[in-house]
C-alpha cells in the first residue's frame, strides 16, 4: 500500500464501519444483555422478546436511536477507518520488498497491528456502548494489498468478511464476555481489572458463561461483517470512478 491511497482507504473503511454498526447493533445489544445479565434472560429469543415487549423495538438500538446507537455510529468512522488503514500499514511493515502475497503469519501480525491502532479509541466507546445497552427502558480477512481490493466482487467480499467475522467471534467471545462484565461494573468493583472479573465470573457461573451470547454473536457476525466489506468495496469502486484525484 502506498500513502497515495491512504485517504481513499480511510473513507472506505469509515463507510464500511457505518454499514457494520447499523447492520449488527441490535444483535450486539442482545449479546451484551446475555453477557452481563445471564440470570435475567434464558436465551436469544427470550432476550429479544423481553426487550421489545418491555422496552419497545427501539431498545434493540439502545436507547431511543439518538443515544445508544449514535455512540458507536459516530465513532465507527475513526475506529474502522483507522483499523483499515492500520491493517494496510501493518501489511507493509511485515512484508518483504516487492512481496506479492502475504503468509498467514504476516496477515495475523498485520491484523494485530490494526487492533492495536483501534483499541485506544474503541475501549472507551465500548464502555459507553455497553453501559447504554444494559440500561432498562429510558446499543480479518482482506484480500491482498489495497490496490487489489476492487479485483474481487462485492459478493465475494461479503462472503469473506462474513466468514472472518464468525471465526473471529468463535475465538474472541470469552474475552469479550469478561470485557463486558468489566466495562459495565462500578469503578473499583474489580480491583485487579480483567483478572478479577474473569475469576469472579467463572467462579459464580462456570466456564460456560464465557460463551453466553454465542447465538446472537454468530447471527450478527455474518451480516455485520459482510456489510462492512460490502461498504468498503462499494465505496472504493465509487471513489475509483468518480474521485480518482483522491
Amino acid at each position: 500500500m502506498t500513502t497515495d491511497g491512504s485517504l481513499k482507504i480511510l473513507i472506505a473503511g469509515a463507510v464500511g464501519g457505518l454499514f457494520n454498526v447499523i447492520t449488527g447493533h441490535p444483535l450486539d445489544t442482545i449479546k451484551v444483555r446475555l453477557q452481563t445479565m445471564p440470570h435475567a434472560y434464558k436465551g436469544t429469543w427470550d432476550t429479544t422478546k423481553k426487550l421489545v415487549l418491555q422496552e419497545g423495538p427501539c431498545s434493540l438500538y439502545k436507547v431511543q436511536i439518538l443515544i445508544g446507537v449514535m455512540a458507536p455510529v459516530i465513532m465507527a468512522v475513526p475506529i474502522f477507518a483507522l483499523g483499515f488503514l492500520g491493517f494496510g500499514f501493518g501489511k507493509e511493515l511485515v512484508s518483504e520488498p516487492h512481496q506479492e502475497s502475504l503468509t498467514g503469519t504476516q496477515m495475523f501480525l498485520a491484523g494485530m497491528f490494526s487492533g492495536a491502532c483501534t483499541s485506544i479509541i474503541s475501549a472507551p466507546v465500548e464502555r459507553i456502548k455497553c453501559l447504554l445497552q444494559i440500561q432498562l427502558n429510558f446499543f480479518t480477512v482482506i484480500a491482498g494489498k489495497s490496490s487489489h481490493l476492487t479485483q474481487v466482487t462485492a459478493w465475494q467480499s461479503m462472503m469473506a468478511g462474513g466468514c472472518a467475522g464468525m471465526v473471529h467471534w468463535a475465538v474472541a467471545l470469552p474475552v469479550d464476555t469478561v470485557k463486558s462484565k468489566l466495562q459495565t461494573s462500578p469503578l473499583g468493583h474489580y480491583p485487579r481489572g480483567f483478572r478479577s472479573a474473569f475469576v469472579e465470573t467463572v467462579k459464580k457461573d462456570g466456564l460456560s458463561i464465557l460463551y453466553n451470547g454465542i447465538v446472537p454473536v454468530m447471527l450478527r457476525a455474518f451480516p455485520a461483517n459482510a456489510a462492512f466489506f460490502c461498504g468498503v468495496e462499494v465505496t472504493m469502486k465509487f471513489l475509483d470512478e468518480h474521485a480518482s484525484w483522491i
